[in-house]
């Protein structure tokens, strides 16, 4: 039998796309199964708080009250998952804060994808991105906070989606045409 580098090609493609099918689906199972084993962080409270204010705030104009320290963080992640959270869970319980976790823990795992993605366009290989992906999953620090961290979690991630945006924009404009 003989194949041709085409043929042969199109399967290694196929390959590739179930492989990173089989382990981004991997990643989000285990993170589904363990999002429940994780308790509330000793800041959950206080970023939760800062969400219900923000929406307080946002639908009936209540103030902050004064000396309040958590308006030096962003509001959007805090409120959007405050918000979310209620919706399922309008009762601040158990329920409540692993509907956050779960949000906290989604939002990492697109960053992760967005990681991948960058790091492929900079190594140029599936499988070296991957592995890249790999690492910073597999940091234990990093994914037990990408279920309780409502603080450096989002900023890791948004960095991370940040940095793709603008790879993205810098190489569609051809800023970055490193050969000239």
């Amino acid at each position: 039998m003989n194949f041709s580098t085409a043929e042969v090609r199109n399967f290694l493609d196929r390959k590739r796309q179930w492989f990173l099918i089989i382990a981004y689906g991997l990643f989000l199972i285990v993170g589904i199964a363990i999002c429940s084993d994780y308790g509330v962080s000793w800041d959950e409270l206080s970023q939760d708080a800062y969400g219900r204010r923000n929406i307080e705030f946002i639908l009936e104009g209540r103030p902050f009250p004064e000396g309040w320290d958590a308006v030096y963080y962003g509001p959007v992640f805090s409120s959007t998952a405050y918000a979310l959270a209620s919706l399922i869970s309008p009762h601040e319980d158990r329920t409540h804060f692993l509907v956050v976790h779960f949000i906290t823990f989604l939002y990492f795992y697109t960053s992760v994808v967005f990681f991948f993605r960058l790091a492929k366009s900079y190594l140029g290989s599936d499988y070296w991105a991957l592995l890249a992906a790999a690492l910073l999953v597999t940091s234990p620090r990093i994914f037990a906070d990408s279920f309780y961290n409502p603080k450096d979690i989002p900023f890791l991630s948004a960095m991370i989606i940040g940095f793709f945006t603008m790879q993205r924009f810098l190489e569609s404009n051809g800023l970055m045409d490193w050969d000239s």
